[in-house]
């Protein structure tokens, strides 16, 4: 009986403290990637094939040419607004977040690609050709690319790259995590930091997702198993957190 008692008492607490103090949380989302969600992930591009399936995102892409593509991030807030991108004669539209996120934490578990398809992480910025630090299994380094087609990788940057150009023989990775503030970026690969730099022209992210590179015909594969974010101004429903606080409460019995 004082054990029923104990629990109904708890779950009242739960769903107090969702409703009626959401600033005691952590402000979040998390995808286990049981569906491909689309209102929270849109593909940029035409060669990538993108599922969920038994708990894994999961891509393939084959192109004729190097090609980079996203799976961009949409959070619920509602930020988003529309800019021009090149392609051709007539501009496209995509979206960025505004205000983007000035600190966030980027998780990511189980990621990796094999083939000719190369997965990361990006942050960018909205422009004709968008600008994105690209954070993959090897490496870190910059590029401006649509999506389309068109791919500016080194020297045909706008603007100097603050990245290291360390590279590293890894396909596969347990976690990989990012944390930026305002133009710092920290990233570590199986919790060990692999680079630490600052770009003060880029204090916020508003584009972010998983770029897919394909180089050449054959078919690339890549999967993902959880994405994770964190940080100020992500906004999370009651119903969410509400599932949160069960799920560590049921892990305590």
């Amino acid at each position: 009986m004082k054990y029923i008692i104990h629990n109904r008492i708890c779950i009242a607490l739960i769903v107090f403290s969702t409703v009626f103090c959401p600033s005691a949380f952590s402000q979040g989302y998390r995808d286990n990637f049981d569906v491909l969600k689309e209102d929270n992930w849109e593909p940029w591009g035409e060669f990538s094939i993108w599922k969920a399936e038994n708990g894994f995102l999961k891509g393939w892409i084959q192109t004729p040419h190097l090609t980079f593509e996203l799976l961009q991030f949409k959070d619920s807030s509602g930020l988003y607004e529309n800019f021009d991108i090149s392609a051709g004669i007539n501009p496209i539209q995509r979206q960025a977040r505004n205000p983007g996120y000035e600190n966030a934490t980027i998780i990511v578990k189980n990621i990796g690609n094999k083939n000719s398809g190369r997965i990361g992480i990006a942050l960018g910025i909205p422009g004709r050709i968008p600008l994105f630090y690209l954070f993959l299994m090897e490496r870190v380094h910059t590029a401006r690319f649509n999506g389309l087609g068109t791919v500016m990788i080194g020297d045909k940057l706008t603007r100097k790259p603050f990245v290291p150009k360390t590279s590293w023989d890894t396909q596969v990775l347990k976690s990989m995590e990012i944390r930026f503030n305002r133009g710092h970026f920290q990233w570590f690969a199986n919790g060990e930091k692999r680079a630490d730099f600052e770009d003060p022209d880029f204090p916020s992210i508003e584009i972010l997702g998983f770029v897919f590179i394909g180089e050449v015909v054959r078919v690339g594969h890549a999967w993902v198993d959880s994405f994770t974010i964190s940080g100020a101004g992500l906004s999370v429903s009651p119903q969410a957190k509400l599932a949160t606080r069960w799920g560590e409460f049921k892990k305590q019995q």
